[in-house]
């Protein structure tokens, strides 16, 4: 069954910092104009929170993106993918929660963000690794790990950074792994890298640099379980490998 066409002056499509930020600044423009954003998620949030979601004993109100947007008179359609784009009758076909809705726009802003970046090697089909870029990642996560879990994270950009703290404070024993000489080198100078690395190993964060991930061995007895993680030749006991080395759009 498909809905009759419900039409917007501006349609966001996806539902991050970017698309909201958009959604916003038209409204701060105008007033008057219909704004929608649309996502695949169940509510709109920011992605530099999700760590809260982990992290023992914290607390973060991510539905405050969707509470703000929602005052200021921007719809946010939720649980909404996006099937088909139609340019020349400038409308959308929609599918919500297993119903099809066609709605029609005048202005239409792509903010979709983009796919983690997995490497092709040999084992990052195994139980047990993970990426990190979204509320369903962050959930996947906090539901997989145990006391005692040996994490590597793979990638020390913020979003690594941010994951391998909040995984430090359930207690679990976690390395930090990046191809760089130092950590967070894509976003702050030499000097804050090895500042931030004393911060991390005072905490009890194991740092790996230079350190390329080569190959992930799973379990003697269930092989699609993830045991062990070759880097750089050396060969570590892993329980969960996250990758947070970038997205691809």
């Amino acid at each position: 069954m498909i809905m009759m066409a419900e039409f917007y002056d501006v349609i966001v499509i996806g539902g991050g910092v970017a698309g909201v930020k958009a959604a916003t600044v038209i409204r701060e423009l105008n007033k008057q104009v219909r704004i929608g954003v649309i996502t695949k998620e169940p509510f709109i949030y920011t992605k530099m929170g999700l760590n809260y979601i982990i992290k023992s004993g914290s607390s973060i109100d991510l539905f405050k993106l969707m509470i703000d947007a929602n005052r200021i008179g921007i719809d946010v359609l939720v649980n909404s993918v996006v099937t088909r784009i139609d340019f020349e009758k400038k409308t959308l076909k929609v599918k919500q929660n297993g119903t099809f809705r066609i709605y029609a726009f005048d202005k239409l802003i792509l903010a979709t963000g983009g796919k983690p970046i997995i490497p092709d090697i040999e084992g990052v089909g195994k139980i047990g690794v993970l990426t990190f870029n979204d509320y369903d990642n962050a959930m996947n996560i906090k539901n997989y790990i145990r006391s005692g879990m040996n994490i590597y994270i793979i990638g020390a950009g913020l979003v690594g950074l941010l994951l391998a703290e909040a995984l430090k404070s359930n207690g679990l024993k976690v390395t930090l792994v990046d191809a760089l000489p130092g950590i967070g080198l894509t976003i702050v100078e030499e000097e804050i890298s090895k500042y931030l690395v004393d911060k991390l190993v005072s905490r009890g964060i194991r740092i790996l640099t230079s350190a390329e991930i080569e190959k992930i061995l799973g379990d003697r007895k269930i092989k699609k379980k993830v045991r062990k993680v070759i880097i750089n030749g050396d060969k570590y006991e892993a329980d969960l490998i996250v990758f947070t080395i970038g997205i691809t759009p």
